[in-house]
């Protein structure tokens, strides 16, 4: 324990203060399991900071990791939904816009599921479909992996939605919208994130999926073959709702164009703002915005999580603060409570005092 006190100390020297009320709670990070590395990236009135650490021994050791590949999950939605708008500001195409048209092998398709709807995650589209079952049976280390373009036609082609416009969270919703607006940019889903959003804000590392020559760059152990320990690969059908691999570089990156007053990438930024706007309540505390979720307390907090089998991650910021923080670790497994954790040291930090 004296140890312990003494590495904190250490590090309280080292970074750089964010303010006495509005410290990163560093503590609460020893409790992820041990071994979890984790890349933390802040930006507080436009200065960036990063920090890199891996949990040993109930103790957080500092290790540079600003380059390092992590899965980060859901937070992807977040670039699919900007994306989507971009594309739909382009063709001039209206959010309440059935999805139908564009789905050439659909059948019986209602025209009740609108982008809007995809993007507020109000179709009533399930988390997963009921034939999603044998795409886990099939591999159930990559569940995603053999969902294909026939078993997600022959739902939809079955669904019958509501004229309900509740929140349910939706996987095949927010992958259904990157199958969408592949569709209408005839071109795959991470080409149009590249050349649409990573390549003009210098996201060079960030993609959907990664290839043989980035397996080392990746937070996971690797197999014999070199390939990454407990990651995911998706279809064409649902890469839009989780398939991108980003670092605390490019996440940052990312942080800053958000609060950049005299931004260059209006074509970018106008719709940033179209998503922050929030569309309805879940409930007291949550709302949803286009693809974004904002949590309601004493500052208005836009943010996203993400989890995988191995991996755990959450972007947060405040405009009314001006500061953002991103957090990726390897946590590995599907409970939930390290982006409890995730999420409860973040909006800590974010929160007006």
């Amino acid at each position: 324990m004296k140890k312990y006190k003494l590495i904190l100390l250490f590090l309280v020297h080292i970074i750089p203060s964010f303010g006495q009320d509005n410290r990163i709670d560093w503590d609460g990070l020893t409790n992820l399991p041990q071994g979890t590395e984790i890349a933390i990236g802040v930006i507080e009135n436009g200065t960036i900071q990063k920090y890199g650490f891996i949990v040993e021994k109930n103790e957080l050791k500092t290790k540079p990791n600003s380059h390092t590949l992590f899965e980060i999950g859901s937070i992807t939605k977040v670039f699919t939904t900007l994306s989507a708008l971009k594309i739909l500001n382009d063709k001039q195409i209206a959010l309440s816009q059935p999805i139908a048209h564009y789905l050439p092998n659909a059948e019986n398709t209602s025209d009740k599921i609108t982008f809007y709807k995809l993007m507020t995650h109000t179709s009533g589209l399930p988390k997963v479909p009921n034939n999603f079952f044998w795409s886990t049976v099939r591999c159930p280390s990559d569940p995603f992996h053999h969902y294909c373009e026939k078993r997600m036609y022959r739902f939809l082609n079955k669904f019958r939605p509501t004229d309900n416009e509740n929140f349910t969270y939706s996987n095949l919703g927010m992958g259904l919208l990157g199958y969408v607006s592949s569709n209408i940019e005839n071109a795959p889903l991470n080409s149009i994130l590249k050349n649409e959003i990573f390549k003009p804000l210098s996201m060079t590392s960030t993609s959907l999926g990664i290839k043989k020559e980035q397996f080392h760059l990746v937070a996971n152990p690797k197999g014999l073959n070199g390939e990454p320990k407990r990651t995911w690969k998706f279809s064409e059908v649902t890469e839009g709702a989780g398939n991108a691999y980003s670092n605390i570089d490019d996440v940052t990156l990312f942080l800053k164009f958000i609060f950049e007053q005299e931004n260059t990438h209006t074509d970018l930024f106008q719709p940033i703002l179209k998503m922050e706007d929030e569309q309805l309540r879940i409930d007291t505390s949550e709302s949803m915005g286009l693809g974004w979720r904002i949590h309601h307390n004493k500052s208005k907090i836009i943010y996203h999580g993400g989890i995988t089998y191995g991996f755990k991650s959450l972007i947060a910021y405040s405009r009314i603060q001006e500061k953002g923080i991103v957090i990726l670790t390897n946590a590995k497994g599907f409970s939930r409570k390290e982006n409890k954790l995730l999420k409860e040291l973040c909006f800590n930090y974010l929160e007006e005092k």
